[in-house]
């Protein structure tokens, strides 16, 4: 299990959410011969197994923005449909809460409250269309709307500016690796883009950490975007 896949469950934990039973780890054996673990009877082990990899638990705020960015991102790329994805942020980031906020301790901009409250919308038009389905097309409306501002917040919360250097670097390495993994759907080499980026003098944690999760790419990739825009 990556690292990445233990700080987004440590984040959904510091929020309240259920414990994801994909977690492997010798402190949390136990837990599966519950049905369904409960925070009061994971928490523990839970805490346990984030000491023992050294990943400290993130606070609330550090939570809000680990899941947000892992939502949008595969709403982005297409791995999460739009309407599932404002489900899941206002479930599992706003905690369901009447005006669908995320924690106060949290920074959220007027971009990701406009996203949240899409779910409102998806609820709005699909109460109306089981009665009209003629306003179908409503709905495709408000997809396309959540897709906008999921790439608008993204860009808030992932600020990614090329440097020339990682596109020249080793006789242009990194623009052929993204060029080649884009065209031919590759999402399984991006590690490997990961490596080049690395060793061309990337330090961006959100660039080379989305490229080292394993799967969640669907249809694109918004490292390779990035980077073949810029090539």
């Amino acid at each position: 299990m990556s690292v990445g896949t233990l700080k987004l469950a440590a984040a959904r934990y510091a929020l309240g959410c259920p414990i994801n039973r994909d977690l492997c780890s010798p402190a949390l054996a136990e837990l599966w011969l519950t049905r369904t673990p409960t925070l009061r009877d994971s928490g523990p082990a839970f805490e346990k197994a984030m000491r023992e990899v050294g990943i400290p638990l993130p606070t609330k705020a550090e939570a809000a923005g680990t899941l947000s960015i892992y939502l949008i991102t595969r709403i982005v790329e297409g791995s999460l449909s739009p309407r599932e994805g404002v489900r899941r942020i206002a479930e599992e980031v706003c905690g369901w809460s009447v005006r669908l906020e995320p924690p106060a301790a949290w920074t959220a901009s007027d971009s990701f409250r406009s996203l949240a409250h899409c779910y409102y919308d998806y609820h709005y038009w699909a109460d109306l269309f089981e009665v009209a389905p003629e306003l179908e097309a409503e709905i495709v409306t408000t997809d396309g709307k959540v897709r906008a501002l999921a790439t608008e917040v993204h860009r808030e919360l992932c600020p990614v500016t090329v440097n020339p250097v990682w596109l020249s670097w080793n006789r242009e390495c990194v623009a052929r690796i993204a060029r080649a993994i884009a065209e031919e759907h590759r999402f399984e080499d991006l590690p490997v883009l990961a490596d080049a980026l690395e060793e061309a003098g990337c330090t961006n944690a959100d660039v080379l950490d989305h490229c080292r999760e394993p799967g969640e790419h669907a249809q694109k990739c918004w490292v390779l975007e990035l980077l073949l825009g810029s090539a």
